[in-house]
């Protein structure tokens, strides 16, 4: 279990941190807060009911659900499977 340690102690040494890291170091830094800042806007995101869109052309009218994905998940592998390289 990590120790709990308070938010300003917490930001002094993340900015102490960074501040000793290499050019290469800081670019991985940025990626990775940006990622972070993506992982949450999307849960916040996410927080609304699911509306399933109805598609035009062949599915028209169809509604897509999580076993469709599934199966056809299921089917692509094992025909990725059976093929030879």
């Amino acid at each position: 279990m990590g120790l709990l340690i308070p938010d300003d102690n917490l930001k002094q040494k993340i900015m102490l941190s960074v501040d000793n890291l290499p050019p290469d170091g800081l670019k991985e830094v940025l990626n990775f807060l940006d990622y972070i800042c993506f992982k949450f806007q999307e849960k916040s995101q996410t927080q609304t009911p699911y509306q399933p869109v109805t598609l035009g052309g062949l599915w028209k009218e169809e509604i897509v659900n999580d076993k469709d994905i599934d199966d056809v998940r299921r089917e692509m592998w094992q025909s990725m499977e059976n093929r030879e390289i």
